[in-house]
């Protein structure tokens, strides 16, 4: 059982198996895949994220911040994109970001950090070709939005894929020197 709630389904680590559409991970927020506490803030950040990759990510924090209401917010994320090709997707985005839920580490103020979260890092990897399958309802969901993607000509790579240039780390750090930085970005 998790100490801080006991409804809570127990998972100390999370645990990945091989199925017949994708890697499967019984996801634990507190841990890493290799079992290590887990940060808040991946080492990927937007520099290493090609337009479409950085567009599903960008979507996903706008989609979280629904001021004032989630329907006032989906409205405007519609007006704003309605030329964008991707426009036709935007239902089923919005619906896979329901299932999957808001991202606990990403506040306002941070809706300009150049870092990903662990939770945007597993966001992409559920729209991949080998999906990262979390084995709750939003899988549907993403393999719904895969298809839809690709038929649109957006392939997203997997994140172990992609290449950490550390650019946006280094920029963070830079800033956090000069007295700048993002609020709550450790």
């Amino acid at each position: 059982m998790h100490p801080n709630n006991e409804d809570r389904e127990p998972s100390c680590r999370p645990r990945a198996a091989q199925t017949a559409h994708g890697m499967r991970l019984d996801v634990d927020e507190q841990y890493t895949a290799c079992g290590r506490p887990r940060s808040r803030w991946s080492d990927l950040g937007f520099q290493d994220l090609r337009d479409d990759e950085a567009f599903v990510v960008w979507l996903y924090r706008c989609w979280q911040h629904n001021e004032p209401t989630p329907y006032i917010t989906e409205h405007r994320l519609s007006g704003m994109l309605r030329h964008d090709r991707l426009h036709v997707l935007l239902d089923d985005l919005l619906r896979l970001f329901k299932a999957y839920g808001r991202d606990p580490a990403m506040e306002q103020p941070l809706l300009g950090m150049p870092l990903l979260t662990w939770r945007e890092e597993t966001l992409l990897a559920m729209l991949t070709p080998a999906p990262l399958i979390l084995g709750a309802h939003c899988d549907e969901l993403a393999r719904r939005c895969f298809t839809g993607l690709l038929a649109h000509g957006v392939e997203l790579r997997p994140p172990q894929e992609m290449t950490r240039c550390g650019r946006d780390q280094l920029e963070l750090a830079i800033a956090r020197k000069l007295g700048g930085g993002w609020c709550g970005s450790d």
